[in-house]
């Protein structure tokens, strides 16, 4: 028994006795004022205190939890050289499992790998420079959505608000974090995303090199530097490339207990799936992918421990997410924060093959018909190498028993970015193929055959790259979006020059009017917030209701995309009336500024309303459920 296992329990009995006391201290703090403290932060920038059970809720979990750790107190006291021993073991655990990895950066990285290092710290470059090219674009529509209803709000409404699924409760609290420290920009929002894009990369690279071989890995980092989805999602502040990162991690841990089941391993197999789960619900289909996986080839090898521990692990991760969405649950209700949209089954087939379809174009740069069909031979000669062939098909069979049986259970086709997770993988299967196709070419000197593997490599990521750098707004085929691809949301261009411009005009009372469901509304609320304005300012035109909706206001300005119509034939459009109905409601209406692709326009009523909408009137512009 080593000395440190001593300290290491003492250490533990210490943090259970402090947790105590602060526990007991916690409890004796009034209710009122810590309810004063849990605020909710309304849209219209309105600070007011939580329900009162939520204070109450608080304490009974502090209490609770201080119960919990004076009782595992009291028992390590009380049973303190078995738990030695329990420490003593658990140590060796760790070790083994630190031993699992170390063996294997020896293995990967070392003296003998110089080529693949400088490979991957290429590739990483190579990503770094994608992602910044359009890191910068103004924000698109999703991710302005998400900091104008959650992030910008306070810390409580990021952890309990789950009334629309663009909250990714994790990536939304990081975000939250980032622009606290960083202020609200467009690079600190999306700050947590374009990191966990970027490692995406290394971890792509030890798990193809753990599954297939260094050649695989190699090309499969490549792939994943310069694809379109893993690309496009690392630049928006939405949680999709963390819910890869949490996918690819889990992924490589499985790997790891396939060979050998240890506790250490097991645990941050259960925290990286429940905090995945915690970003995307939707991160199910990813844990039940590698749960399948982890079954077959542990059932294949025999590996029992692995078998016997996958069940209980399962329960685990379960419980640990019901815990992190419990105050979601208790605040909007269980059927809202599991947001199941179910579709009739007629609809089922068609919804699917349209998801596929979306996956194709998203996945293979959708233009770009020399690497889909390099892709696609890479894909197919995957399975032909006998001495892989069934660890190709097992991936395969686990890729689709773990996403079809829930999309029938769940009624319903997820929106095709869910399944970016399986990018890196797809990326492995085409690489290995290709890396099979140049095995069977034969060099004097293993360094050489590297070099060679490595040029190929740099010439199919960076040619992919450079192919796809960017479409024109013309080739997206619609004006005002200049979006990379078809994966990602398109941005209003001109959503920061309007914000600006806005800024100095809007007087009490007046708004901003622009189309409901075209897009300019969500990122104009963002830019506007930036510029310390209420989101509540913009406006969203209904086409139904028509221009009595805009006549409580003093003063409008109108954003007008341009078209073919010209001059004030455009406002008609976006307004959806008559030049009679219009002259009905407004005087002559007067262009003030001749942005990019749209005009911002001044109205002014014939009938201007005796005062100006309350702050609270304005809120009813936010269409929202609080």
């Amino acid at each position: 028994m080593r000395v440190s296992d001593r300290f290491v329990v003492l250490g533990v009995l210490t943090i259970l006795v402090l947790i105590v006391l602060g526990a007991a201290t916690f409890l004796l703090i009034p209710n009122t004022w810590l309810q004063d403290r849990l605020v909710l932060i309304d849209l219209d920038r309105t600070v007011r205190p939580a329900n009162p059970w939520l204070a109450r809720f608080v304490k009974t979990c502090c209490g609770v939890c201080g119960a919990v750790c004076l009782l595992a107190a009291a028992l390590i006291v009380a049973n303190f050289d078995r738990v030695l021993r329990y420490a003593s073991n658990l140590g060796k655990d760790v070790r083994a499992f630190r031993q699992q990895i170390q063996t294997d950066v020896e293995r990967f990285y070392g003296s003998g790998y110089r080529w693949e290092v400088i490979g991957v710290l290429a590739l990483l470059v190579l990503g770094f420079a994608m992602r910044l090219g359009v890191f910068l674009n103004p924000m698109s529509f999703d991710e302005s959505t998400t900091f104008v209803l959650f992030a910008s709000r306070s810390l409580l409404d990021v952890l309990s608000d789950y009334s629309t699924s663009n909250n990714h409760i994790f990536h939304t609290l990081l975000s939250y974090l980032s622009t606290k420290i960083f202020g609200v920009s467009p690079v600190a929002l999306r700050l947590p995303a374009f990191v966990a894009g970027l490692l995406i990369i290394p971890l792509t690279y030890w798990l193809m090199k753990r599954l297939f071989n260094a050649n695989t890995a190699l090309l499969a980092a490549g792939l994943v530097a310069v694809g379109p989805p893993i690309v496009e999602y690392s630049t928006q502040a939405r949680g999709y490339t963390l819910q890869t990162l949490f996918f690819l991690a889990g992924f490589n841990v499985a790997s790891y207990l396939r060979e050998r089941s240890t506790i250490t391993g097991w645990a941050v197999f259960i925290a990286v799936f429940a905090f995945g789960l915690h970003t995307v619900p939707t991160m199910l289909y990813g844990l039940a992918f590698v749960a399948v996986w982890m079954f077959i080839t542990a059932a294949r090898g025999q590996h029992l421990r692995t078998l016997i521990h996958l069940g209980p692990a399962m329960v685990a991760i379960g419980a640990g997410a019901l815990l992190l969405y419990l105050l979601p649950i208790m605040r909007t209700g269980l059927p809202s924060t599991l947001n199941l949209f179910r579709i009739p089954w007629a609809d089922f087939p068609e919804k699917l093959l349209g998801a596929l379809r979306t996956i194709r174009w998203c996945w293979t740069g959708y233009l770009h018909y020399e690497f889909v069909g390099l892709l696609v031979l890479g894909f197919v000669a995957a399975v032909f190498p006998l001495h892989k062939r069934g660890l190709v098909l097992l991936i395969l069979i686990a890729m689709l028993a773990g996403t079809l049986p829930l999309m029938i259970v769940q009624q319903s086709v997820p929106p095709p970015r869910i399944f970016n997770f399986l990018f890196p993988i797809f990326a492995g299967l085409c690489s290995f193929g290709l890396s099979c196709v140049f095995g069977m070419l034969r060099f004097n000197q293993k360094s050489t055959h590297t070099l060679v593997w490595i040029i190929i490599v740099t010439l199919i990521s960076g040619g992919w790259s450079y192919s796809r750098l960017r479409f024109s707004s013309k080739q997206t085929g619609y004006p005002g979006f200049l979006g990379t691809n078809c994966c990602g949301e398109g941005f209003f261009a001109d959503a920061p020059t309007v914000a600006e411009q806005l800024r100095s005009k809007l007087n009490r009372g007046d708004v901003l009017v622009a189309r409901e469901g075209s897009g300019f509304v969500e990122t104009t609320r963002f830019y506007l917030m930036m510029a310390g304005l209420s989101p509540t300012l913009v406006h969203p035109y209904d086409l139904e209701v028509g221009l009595g909706q805009l006549i409580r206001y003093p003063q409008l300005y109108v954003v007008v995309r341009r078209s073919n119509a010209g001059g004030s034939g455009e406002l008609l459009q976006t307004l959806g009336c008559s030049l009679a109905e219009f002259d009905e409601f407004f005087h002559s209406p007067k262009l003030l500024e001749h942005n990019l692709v749209t005009d911002l326009y001044q109205l002014k009523p014939r009938n201007p309303p005796a005062r100006a909408p309350t702050v609270a009137e304005l809120s009813s512009n936010i269409d929202y459920v609080w």
